[in-house]
């Protein structure tokens, strides 16, 4: 039988609906948001740290789009350009949203794991 703490999960699929319909939040940061604490939750009942990986993958990307990539940018913009190049396919909008999306899904079946196996 599953566990009834997997019903968090909608929860979070559902917040980051109504900030992108209503808010107008951008989808990225959205699912961003979702993964994160859809990540958070599953490892807090699972209490298993593998399962925390899933959650950091987005936080890694927004932390290098918004603390990283702007001090750089800034400085030496043609010693950093290999640098900018090699990563903006991963912290553009459509990036950030598909690994967003795959941490969701790595998150949720790791939650499915526990609950039918329960093995975190």
């Amino acid at each position: 039988m599953l566990d009834m703490k997997m019903g968090i999960v909608p929860g979070w699929l559902l917040a980051a609906v109504i900030a992108n319909a209503i808010g107008e939040f951008p989808l990225d940061l959205c699912a961003a948001g979702a993964a994160i604490g859809i990540g958070l939750s599953v490892a807090a009942f699972t209490r298993s740290s593998t399962d925390l990986s899933a959650a950091t993958l987005p936080v890694i990307i927004l932390l290098m789009r918004y603390v990283v990539l702007p001090p750089l940018q800034g400085s030496a913009p043609q010693e950093t350009a290999w640098l900018e190049e090699l990563v903006q396919p991963l912290v553009s909008a459509p990036g950030l949203t598909l690994v967003s999306l795959g941490s969701i899904l790595g998150s949720y079946l790791a939650g499915l794991r526990y609950a039918t196996t329960g093995e975190g």
